[in-house]
Protein backbone atom coordinates (compact mmCIF):
# COMPACT_ATOMS: atom_id res chain seq x y z
CA UNK A 1 0.00 0.00 0.00
CA UNK A 2 0.79 3.98 -1.03
CA UNK A 3 0.13 6.69 1.13
CA UNK A 4 -0.50 9.76 -0.20
CA UNK A 5 0.40 11.46 2.08
CA UNK A 6 4.06 10.17 1.67
CA UNK A 7 3.91 11.24 -2.69
CA UNK A 8 6.40 14.23 -3.49
CA UNK A 9 3.81 17.16 -4.72
CA UNK A 10 3.47 17.97 -7.79
CA UNK A 11 4.18 21.90 -8.32
CA UNK A 12 1.43 23.68 -10.36
CA UNK A 13 2.95 25.11 -13.71
CA UNK A 14 4.38 28.81 -13.99
CA UNK A 15 2.75 31.13 -15.96
CA UNK A 16 5.17 31.02 -17.96
CA UNK A 17 5.12 27.43 -18.63
CA UNK A 18 1.46 27.68 -19.61
CA UNK A 19 1.85 30.36 -21.56
CA UNK A 20 -0.08 33.67 -21.58
CA UNK A 21 0.04 34.47 -17.80
CA UNK A 22 -2.99 31.31 -17.44
CA UNK A 23 -3.41 29.97 -13.73
CA UNK A 24 -4.21 26.69 -12.60
CA UNK A 25 -5.20 26.74 -9.31
CA UNK A 26 -6.54 23.76 -7.09
CA UNK A 27 -9.65 22.22 -7.54
CA UNK A 28 -11.34 18.95 -7.29
CA UNK A 29 -12.42 17.11 -10.13
CA UNK A 30 -15.72 18.50 -10.76
CA UNK A 31 -18.07 21.82 -10.77
CA UNK A 32 -17.25 24.84 -12.56
CA UNK A 33 -13.17 25.42 -12.34
CA UNK A 34 -13.14 21.70 -13.76
CA UNK A 35 -15.31 22.65 -16.40
CA UNK A 36 -13.52 26.18 -17.31
CA UNK A 37 -10.04 23.77 -17.10
CA UNK A 38 -11.13 21.32 -19.67
CA UNK A 39 -12.16 24.64 -21.96
CA UNK A 40 -8.93 26.18 -21.63
CA UNK A 41 -7.27 22.65 -21.98
CA UNK A 42 -9.26 22.36 -25.85
CA UNK A 43 -8.52 25.90 -26.61
CA UNK A 44 -4.82 25.75 -26.24
CA UNK A 45 -5.13 22.39 -27.83
CA UNK A 46 -6.90 23.44 -30.78
CA UNK A 47 -4.71 26.48 -31.70
CA UNK A 48 -1.80 25.17 -33.55
CA UNK A 49 -3.95 23.17 -35.82
CA UNK A 50 -6.71 25.98 -36.29
CA UNK A 51 -3.40 27.95 -37.32
CA UNK A 52 -2.14 24.87 -39.19
CA UNK A 53 -2.70 25.06 -43.19
CA UNK A 54 -3.04 21.43 -43.86
CA UNK A 55 -6.29 20.16 -44.74
CA UNK A 56 -7.53 17.07 -46.00
CA UNK A 57 -5.71 14.86 -48.46
CA UNK A 58 -2.55 17.06 -47.74
CA UNK A 59 -2.04 15.64 -43.88
CA UNK A 60 0.67 13.02 -44.02
CA UNK A 61 -1.09 9.64 -42.64
CA UNK A 62 1.09 8.53 -39.70
CA UNK A 63 -0.12 9.26 -36.38
CA UNK A 64 2.04 9.87 -33.50
CA UNK A 65 2.33 11.41 -29.79
CA UNK A 66 6.09 12.89 -28.97
CA UNK A 67 6.92 15.44 -26.24
CA UNK A 68 3.17 15.58 -25.05
CA UNK A 69 1.70 16.16 -28.09
CA UNK A 70 0.44 14.67 -31.35
CA UNK A 71 2.33 14.84 -34.24
CA UNK A 72 1.96 13.75 -38.12
CA UNK A 73 4.91 11.99 -40.23
CA UNK A 74 4.67 11.04 -44.21
CA UNK A 75 6.18 7.53 -45.18
CA UNK A 76 9.24 9.24 -46.19
CA UNK A 77 10.23 10.73 -43.17
CA UNK A 78 9.54 13.87 -44.37
CA UNK A 79 6.76 16.41 -43.50
CA UNK A 80 6.54 16.21 -39.81
CA UNK A 81 3.90 18.13 -38.00
CA UNK A 82 3.03 18.94 -34.92
CA UNK A 83 -0.95 19.26 -34.81
CA UNK A 84 -1.72 20.40 -30.93
CA UNK A 85 0.14 22.50 -28.39
CA UNK A 86 -0.09 20.81 -25.17
CA UNK A 87 0.68 23.39 -21.99
CA UNK A 88 3.02 21.82 -19.74
CA UNK A 89 3.54 19.96 -17.79
CA UNK A 90 -0.03 18.37 -19.65
CA UNK A 91 0.67 15.48 -22.42
CA UNK A 92 -1.25 14.14 -24.98
CA UNK A 93 -0.55 10.67 -26.51
CA UNK A 94 -2.28 7.79 -28.37
CA UNK A 95 -3.96 9.88 -31.39
CA UNK A 96 -6.02 7.07 -33.36
CA UNK A 97 -7.78 8.09 -36.79
CA UNK A 98 -11.30 8.20 -37.18
CA UNK A 99 -11.94 5.54 -40.04
CA UNK A 100 -13.11 8.24 -42.43
CA UNK A 101 -9.88 10.20 -41.69
CA UNK A 102 -12.18 13.44 -40.79
CA UNK A 103 -10.53 13.94 -37.45
CA UNK A 104 -7.68 12.45 -34.62
CA UNK A 105 -8.61 11.40 -31.24
CA UNK A 106 -6.49 10.97 -28.62
CA UNK A 107 -5.73 10.87 -24.55
CA UNK A 108 -4.87 14.15 -22.81
CA UNK A 109 -3.56 14.61 -19.16
CA UNK A 110 -3.98 18.19 -18.00
CA UNK A 111 -1.44 20.39 -15.85
CA UNK A 112 -2.42 18.17 -12.33
CA UNK A 113 -4.11 19.89 -9.59
CA UNK A 114 -3.74 19.77 -6.13
CA UNK A 115 -6.03 17.63 -4.32
CA UNK A 116 -6.79 17.62 -1.01
CA UNK A 117 -7.19 14.52 1.16
CA UNK A 118 -8.57 13.39 4.97
CA UNK A 119 -6.52 15.46 7.38
CA UNK A 120 -5.90 18.07 5.60
CA UNK A 121 -3.18 16.56 2.98
CA UNK A 122 -2.48 17.92 0.05
CA UNK A 123 -2.05 15.60 -2.95
CA UNK A 124 -1.49 15.34 -6.78
CA UNK A 125 -2.42 12.41 -9.15
CA UNK A 126 -2.94 12.61 -12.99
CA UNK A 127 -6.20 12.22 -14.76
CA UNK A 128 -6.73 11.89 -18.40
CA UNK A 129 -9.73 12.45 -20.92
CA UNK A 130 -10.25 11.89 -24.41
CA UNK A 131 -10.24 14.52 -26.93
CA UNK A 132 -11.60 14.76 -30.60
CA UNK A 133 -9.57 17.29 -33.27
CA UNK A 134 -10.59 17.90 -36.40
CA UNK A 135 -8.33 16.64 -38.94
CA UNK A 136 -8.62 19.49 -41.24
CA UNK A 137 -7.94 21.98 -38.16
CA UNK A 138 -10.24 23.60 -36.04
CA UNK A 139 -10.63 23.61 -31.85
CA UNK A 140 -10.12 19.87 -30.13
CA UNK A 141 -13.14 19.11 -27.84
CA UNK A 142 -13.74 17.07 -25.08
CA UNK A 143 -15.22 13.63 -26.39
CA UNK A 144 -15.27 11.26 -22.96
CA UNK A 145 -14.85 12.78 -19.70
CA UNK A 146 -12.75 10.90 -16.67
CA UNK A 147 -15.47 9.11 -14.12
CA UNK A 148 -13.84 9.96 -10.74
CA UNK A 149 -10.42 12.21 -9.23
CA UNK A 150 -8.10 9.37 -10.12
CA UNK A 151 -9.40 7.79 -13.48
CA UNK A 152 -7.06 7.81 -16.62
CA UNK A 153 -8.71 7.11 -20.08
CA UNK A 154 -6.41 5.47 -22.52
CA UNK A 155 -5.42 4.37 -25.56
CA UNK A 156 -8.60 5.29 -27.50
CA UNK A 157 -9.41 3.46 -31.14
CA UNK A 158 -12.27 3.19 -33.25
CA UNK A 159 -14.84 0.71 -34.39
CA UNK A 160 -14.35 0.51 -38.09
CA UNK A 161 -17.82 1.38 -38.88
CA UNK A 162 -17.44 4.33 -36.90
CA UNK A 163 -19.82 3.60 -34.23
CA UNK A 164 -18.05 3.29 -31.13
CA UNK A 165 -14.96 4.48 -29.42
CA UNK A 166 -12.93 1.91 -27.03
CA UNK A 167 -10.71 2.81 -24.23
CA UNK A 168 -8.84 1.71 -21.62
CA UNK A 169 -9.57 3.03 -18.24
CA UNK A 170 -7.65 2.70 -15.04
CA UNK A 171 -8.27 4.48 -11.48
CA UNK A 172 -6.05 4.29 -8.18
CA UNK A 173 -8.55 2.77 -5.39
CA UNK A 174 -7.93 5.16 -2.35
CA UNK A 175 -8.71 4.30 1.37
CA UNK A 176 -9.54 5.66 4.91
CA UNK A 177 -6.28 7.86 6.05
CA UNK A 178 -5.22 8.62 2.39
CA UNK A 179 -4.19 4.98 1.80
CA UNK A 180 -3.66 3.76 -1.66
CA UNK A 181 -5.33 -0.22 -1.77
CA UNK A 182 -5.61 -0.99 -5.34
CA UNK A 183 -6.45 0.31 -8.80
CA UNK A 184 -9.55 -0.73 -11.29
CA UNK A 185 -8.93 -0.97 -14.56
CA UNK A 186 -10.36 -2.52 -17.60
CA UNK A 187 -12.19 -1.89 -21.35
CA UNK A 188 -14.85 0.20 -22.56
CA UNK A 189 -16.82 1.80 -25.32
CA UNK A 190 -19.10 4.23 -25.93
CA UNK A 191 -21.04 5.10 -29.15
CA UNK A 192 -19.37 7.46 -31.11
CA UNK A 193 -22.33 10.04 -31.44
CA UNK A 194 -22.42 10.14 -27.60
CA UNK A 195 -24.26 7.97 -25.07
CA UNK A 196 -24.12 6.00 -21.90
CA UNK A 197 -20.24 4.31 -21.21
CA UNK A 198 -20.68 0.19 -21.72
CA UNK A 199 -18.15 -1.79 -20.07
CA UNK A 200 -16.88 -4.71 -22.14
CA UNK A 201 -13.50 -6.32 -19.96
CA UNK A 202 -12.31 -5.72 -16.35
CA UNK A 203 -8.76 -6.17 -15.73
CA UNK A 204 -7.67 -5.32 -19.69
CA UNK A 205 -6.39 -3.06 -21.45
CA UNK A 206 -5.25 -1.84 -25.36
CA UNK A 207 -7.90 -2.84 -27.26
CA UNK A 208 -8.00 -3.31 -30.66
CA UNK A 209 -10.67 -4.27 -33.56
CA UNK A 210 -10.45 -6.63 -36.86
CA UNK A 211 -11.36 -4.87 -39.89
CA UNK A 212 -14.27 -6.53 -40.11
CA UNK A 213 -15.51 -5.47 -36.49
CA UNK A 214 -16.04 -8.61 -35.52
CA UNK A 215 -13.53 -9.06 -33.15
CA UNK A 216 -12.17 -7.30 -30.30
CA UNK A 217 -8.52 -8.25 -29.29
CA UNK A 218 -7.03 -6.92 -25.94
CA UNK A 219 -4.60 -7.48 -22.91
CA UNK A 220 -5.47 -8.72 -19.46
CA UNK A 221 -2.81 -8.75 -16.37
CA UNK A 222 -3.29 -11.02 -13.48
CA UNK A 223 -3.95 -8.32 -10.32
CA UNK A 224 -1.54 -10.36 -8.27
CA UNK A 225 1.51 -10.94 -10.19
CA UNK A 226 1.56 -8.72 -12.59
CA UNK A 227 1.26 -11.28 -15.84
CA UNK A 228 0.00 -10.40 -18.79
CA UNK A 229 -1.91 -12.56 -21.57
CA UNK A 230 -3.15 -11.66 -25.19
CA UNK A 231 -7.02 -12.63 -25.39
CA UNK A 232 -9.65 -12.02 -28.33
CA UNK A 233 -12.92 -11.76 -28.64
CA UNK A 234 -16.48 -10.58 -29.53
CA UNK A 235 -16.91 -6.91 -29.35
CA UNK A 236 -18.87 -6.68 -26.64
CA UNK A 237 -16.09 -8.84 -24.83
CA UNK A 238 -18.15 -12.01 -24.59
CA UNK A 239 -16.60 -15.53 -25.26
CA UNK A 240 -12.45 -14.15 -25.15
CA UNK A 241 -9.77 -16.92 -25.51
CA UNK A 242 -6.53 -16.11 -24.31
CA UNK A 243 -3.89 -16.88 -27.48
CA UNK A 244 -1.19 -15.84 -25.68
CA UNK A 245 -0.59 -17.48 -22.48
CA UNK A 246 0.82 -16.03 -18.99
CA UNK A 247 5.10 -16.48 -19.10
CA UNK A 248 4.95 -16.81 -23.23
CA UNK A 249 5.73 -12.90 -23.40
CA UNK A 250 6.15 -10.64 -20.61
CA UNK A 251 4.81 -7.42 -20.44
CA UNK A 252 2.37 -7.27 -23.39
CA UNK A 253 1.50 -4.00 -25.11
CA UNK A 254 -0.13 -2.73 -27.78
CA UNK A 255 -1.45 -5.66 -29.72
CA UNK A 256 -3.39 -4.61 -33.47
CA UNK A 257 -5.16 -7.25 -36.10
CA UNK A 258 -3.56 -7.16 -39.36
CA UNK A 259 -5.87 -5.61 -41.81
CA UNK A 260 -7.13 -9.29 -43.01
CA UNK A 261 -7.64 -10.11 -39.10
CA UNK A 262 -5.17 -13.10 -39.52
CA UNK A 263 -2.09 -12.13 -38.27
CA UNK A 264 -1.87 -9.62 -34.38
CA UNK A 265 1.97 -7.68 -34.07
CA UNK A 266 2.33 -7.10 -30.39
CA UNK A 267 5.40 -5.76 -28.29
CA UNK A 268 6.53 -7.44 -25.45
CA UNK A 269 9.87 -7.62 -23.18
CA UNK A 270 13.00 -8.89 -25.06
CA UNK A 271 14.32 -11.65 -23.10
CA UNK A 272 16.92 -10.74 -19.76
CA UNK A 273 20.10 -11.34 -21.71
CA UNK A 274 19.41 -8.74 -24.57
CA UNK A 275 18.59 -6.28 -22.03
CA UNK A 276 21.43 -3.08 -22.23
CA UNK A 277 22.05 -2.83 -18.37
CA UNK A 278 20.87 -5.21 -15.21
CA UNK A 279 17.73 -3.17 -14.02
CA UNK A 280 17.04 -2.75 -10.76
CA UNK A 281 13.85 -2.78 -10.12
CA UNK A 282 11.01 -5.06 -9.50
CA UNK A 283 10.34 -8.01 -12.03
CA UNK A 284 8.43 -6.51 -14.79
CA UNK A 285 6.34 -8.71 -15.45
CA UNK A 286 5.17 -7.66 -11.41
CA UNK A 287 4.57 -4.34 -12.52
CA UNK A 288 0.92 -2.79 -13.40
CA UNK A 289 2.85 -1.43 -16.41
CA UNK A 290 0.20 0.60 -17.98
CA UNK A 291 -1.61 1.47 -14.12
CA UNK A 292 1.44 1.53 -11.87
CA UNK A 293 0.54 5.77 -11.66
CA UNK A 294 3.23 5.68 -8.92
CA UNK A 295 6.49 3.55 -9.15
CA UNK A 296 9.39 5.29 -11.00
CA UNK A 297 9.50 4.04 -14.89
CA UNK A 298 12.87 1.66 -15.13
CA UNK A 299 15.55 2.35 -17.66
CA UNK A 300 17.70 0.41 -19.43
CA UNK A 301 20.23 2.87 -20.21
CA UNK A 302 19.95 6.51 -20.34
CA UNK A 303 19.55 6.08 -24.19
CA UNK A 304 16.28 3.97 -23.04
CA UNK A 305 15.23 6.33 -20.25
CA UNK A 306 11.74 5.80 -20.30
CA UNK A 307 11.19 1.79 -20.15
CA UNK A 308 12.42 -1.43 -20.38
CA UNK A 309 13.45 -2.46 -23.94
CA UNK A 310 11.48 -4.14 -25.62
CA UNK A 311 10.63 -5.45 -29.41
CA UNK A 312 7.58 -6.76 -31.45
CA UNK A 313 6.08 -10.02 -32.05
CA UNK A 314 3.93 -11.25 -34.34
CA UNK A 315 0.93 -14.20 -33.88
CA UNK A 316 -1.87 -15.66 -35.47
CA UNK A 317 -5.15 -14.08 -34.20
CA UNK A 318 -6.43 -18.16 -33.74
CA UNK A 319 -2.98 -18.16 -31.67
CA UNK A 320 -0.33 -20.33 -34.00
CA UNK A 321 2.56 -19.13 -35.50
CA UNK A 322 4.32 -17.29 -32.91
CA UNK A 323 7.17 -15.72 -33.93
CA UNK A 324 10.02 -12.17 -33.27
CA UNK A 325 9.35 -10.00 -35.96
CA UNK A 326 12.38 -7.13 -35.02
CA UNK A 327 15.02 -7.06 -32.57
CA UNK A 328 15.32 -3.48 -32.19
CA UNK A 329 15.25 -3.45 -28.33
CA UNK A 330 13.58 -0.24 -28.03
CA UNK A 331 12.05 2.05 -25.87
CA UNK A 332 8.09 0.93 -25.72
CA UNK A 333 7.84 0.00 -29.45
CA UNK A 334 4.07 0.41 -30.83
CA UNK A 335 3.37 -1.20 -34.03
CA UNK A 336 0.31 -0.37 -36.54
CA UNK A 337 -0.77 -2.05 -40.28
CA UNK A 338 -0.69 0.03 -43.39
CA UNK A 339 -3.62 -0.35 -44.82
CA UNK A 340 -2.18 -2.95 -47.03
CA UNK A 341 -0.75 -4.74 -44.90
CA UNK A 342 2.55 -5.17 -46.16
CA UNK A 343 4.35 -2.70 -43.73
CA UNK A 344 4.57 -1.63 -40.72
CA UNK A 345 4.83 2.14 -39.06
CA UNK A 346 6.53 1.29 -35.55
CA UNK A 347 7.13 4.57 -32.85
CA UNK A 348 9.36 4.22 -29.79
CA UNK A 349 11.43 6.08 -27.83
CA UNK A 350 14.66 5.88 -30.22
CA UNK A 351 12.92 6.43 -33.66
CA UNK A 352 10.31 5.87 -35.87
CA UNK A 353 10.09 2.77 -37.70
CA UNK A 354 8.60 1.53 -41.56
CA UNK A 355 9.31 -2.45 -41.78
CA UNK A 356 8.25 -4.17 -44.96
CA UNK A 357 6.77 -7.84 -44.12
CA UNK A 358 9.19 -9.22 -46.70
CA UNK A 359 12.35 -9.98 -44.51
CA UNK A 360 14.15 -6.54 -45.15
CA UNK A 361 15.45 -4.97 -42.27
CA UNK A 362 13.14 -1.91 -40.47
CA UNK A 363 13.98 1.36 -41.57
CA UNK A 364 14.59 4.49 -39.14
CA UNK A 365 12.74 7.30 -40.88
CA UNK A 366 12.90 10.37 -37.78
CA UNK A 367 14.64 10.38 -34.43
CA UNK A 368 14.11 10.83 -31.93
CA UNK A 369 10.33 8.96 -31.90
CA UNK A 370 7.65 9.48 -28.82
CA UNK A 371 5.70 6.71 -26.86
CA UNK A 372 2.26 5.59 -26.95
CA UNK A 373 -0.07 4.07 -29.84
CA UNK A 374 1.04 5.46 -33.50
CA UNK A 375 -1.93 5.00 -36.21
CA UNK A 376 -2.17 5.15 -40.01
CA UNK A 377 -4.48 6.92 -41.69
CA UNK A 378 -7.05 4.35 -43.61
CA UNK A 379 -8.51 7.21 -45.68
CA UNK A 380 -9.59 10.76 -46.28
Amino acid sequence: MVRLDALAPIPSPSPASTGGGRGWGPVGVSGTTSTRRRALAAVSLGFLAACSPVVGDEIPPLLFARDGNVEVIAPSGRDRRQLTDVPLPGYARDPAWAPDGSSIIYSYTPPPEPQSGTGGVSFTLPVADIYRLPSGGGDATLLIAHDGSTEQLETPTWSPDGRWIYFSYSALLVGSDNVITGHDFGIARVPAAGGRRETVATGAAFPTLSTDGTRLAGVRQDPEDGATVLWVGAPDGSGSRTIIEAGVSEAITAPRFSPDGRQIVYSALVPPEERPLPIATPTPSRQAWLFDLLAPRPAAAAALAHGIPKDLWLVGSDGTGLRRLTRLVEDDPAAVWSPDGRTLFIGAGGGLYLLRLDGSPPVRIAAPGGHGLVDWRRSG
